[in-house]
């Protein structure tokens, strides 16, 4: 049946409504999907049929599942979500809402994690984590084959698009409440991440359970810090911003430089997204000081790779921002972008042209390294 929703523009405030934010994976882009949209004038908190536009909109695929699944017929339903909330056919919208993302899911009540629908495989991998924050059951399982099956289960849910990709470090930092959905089944993210935090700890035994050999997206792998999305993900979110007891940030604890250098591992759609979709989590990158340029779609890639590079250059006075991989290789394999030959990708092994061959980091990363190329 049709999915209809209600679309009210208000001011982002303390005094804006209660609402949640949904955190989800785009997905493919076709087919597309029609559901029912009635605009509201701004500040109509409460909907009626007077000052309603009704029209048709297509959305794709995994966000009607999500949609499909979060409605209730009970009570109502107030999400943020984003192809619905920002116009992105008008670039200077999509250049100021993008701006404001920090700010929107963390003054969300909760932020959603959508990773698709449920299966057979999610259900025993959801049914682990209880299992694993037992720590007293949690240590005899694993002396056993028992485990096997659940931890396997585990791995191919934490390999799902959603925990691969950039925007959802933001989403997940910034937030003041999570929750994990598959289909219908649930669990609040501080959970999940207790649970992969605790994998990881006993990763030694873990291992044994799985096959170290398939390391690739959607295949069960060892539970490694270099072959985990899940691990990394847990760790920089909980390191790089400090909320307070009601959820709000109270301090940004890394730089710009820090949080691009050390996410390269994440992907992004729009590959100006490599700076963009971190930038307001960076102690350094705030409206209320000089820094970094404004987020603008409409420059060409290569600018923004010069722009990027340079604020580091000029921020930190070294040059290590040129010995150290921070563009995701993935994400740019197959594009005709007129990419700056210094700026390297994470994973060399792609064909890219233009980008240096060997990628390997020469320095640490900023502030934990050792040896630095500094300017006089």
């Amino acid at each position: 049946d049709m999915i209809e929703c209600d679309l009210i523009a208000t001011k982002l405030g303390p005094a804006t409504q209660r609402y949640e934010a949904l955190s989800y994976h785009w997905g493919p882009r076709e087919p597309k999907y029609e559901i029912q949209i009635c605009s509201h004038s701004c500040g109509t908190d409460q909907p009626s049929l007077r000052h309603c536009t009704r029209k048709r909109f297509y959305i794709l695929g995994e966000l009607y599942s999500a949609l499909k699944c979060f409605r209730d017929s009970h009570k109502r339903v107030v999400l943020w979500v984003d192809p619905i909330c920002i116009n992105g056919d008008d670039g200077e919208e999509l250049n100021t809402q993008m701006s404001m993302m920090v700010d929107i899911f963390n003054r969300a009540s909760n932020v959603c994690v959508w990773l698709g629908e449920s299966d057979s495989r999610s259900q025993v991998a959801m049914s682990l984590i209880p299992k694993v924050l037992d720590l007293v059951k949690f240590d005899e399982l694993l002396k056993t084959d028992l485990a096997q099956d659940g931890l396997r289960a585990f791995s191919e849910l934490t390999a799902r698009p959603w925990f691969s990709r950039r925007w959802i470090v933001q989403e997940i930092a910034s937030a003041r409440n999570a929750s994990l959905h598959c289909g219908k089944e649930s669990i609040h993210w501080a959970d999940f991440a207790d649970a992969v935090a605790l994998l990881n700890f006993k990763k030694k035994e873990v291992d044994r359970f799985l096959d170290p050999g398939l390391m690739w997206y959607g295949s069960p792998k060892a539970l490694t810090d270099q072959d985990w999305d899940a691990i990394e993900l847990v760790k920089a979110t909980r390191e790089m911003v400090r909320l307070s007891e009601n959820g709000g940030i109270v301090e940004r604890l890394w730089d710009l430089e820090t949080i691009v250098s050390s996410l390269s591992r994440f992907r992004v759609t729009v590959p100006h997204d490599h700076i963009y979709a971190v930038l307001r989590l960076a102690r350094d990158c705030q409206p209320s000081v000089e820094s970094f340029p404004k987020i603008d779609y409409s420059k060409p890639f290569n600018e923004v790779c010069e722009e990027f590079v340079g604020y580091c250059v000029k921020s930190s006075g070294s040059l290590d921002i040129l010995c150290r991989p921070w563009l995701s290789g993935l994400s740019l394999t197959g594009l005709n972008l007129n990419v700056p030959s210094w700026a390297s990708p994470r994973y060399s092994m792609y064909a890219i042209p233009r980008i240096r061959p060997i990628s390997e980091s020469l320095v640490g990363l900023p502030g934990r390294d050792r040896k630095s190329t500094r300017l006089n």
